[in-house]
């Protein structure tokens, strides 16, 4: 998709001394950007996923620390 690395783990700790782990679907030689593709079932309507992110405070991108 994104012409890099598929499915490879991220491991580090943040500055608060907590680890973390992510595997994102694809990561990018050069770009910058990366890829996490999720489905739902049954499928799940924009405007509603865009309410729920914001009631939980959640940024449009997805969680952050």
């Amino acid at each position: 998709m994104l012409g890099g690395a598929p499915e490879r783990s991220l491991i580090w700790k943040d500055p608060r001394g907590f680890w973390k782990k992510a595997r994102p679907d694809e990561i990018p030689n050069a770009s910058g950007d990366y890829a996490e593709i999720k489905t739902t079932h049954p499928p799940v309507l924009y405007r509603n996923l865009q309410r729920t992110m914001a009631d939980r405070g959640l940024p449009a991108g997805g969680p952050r620390d």
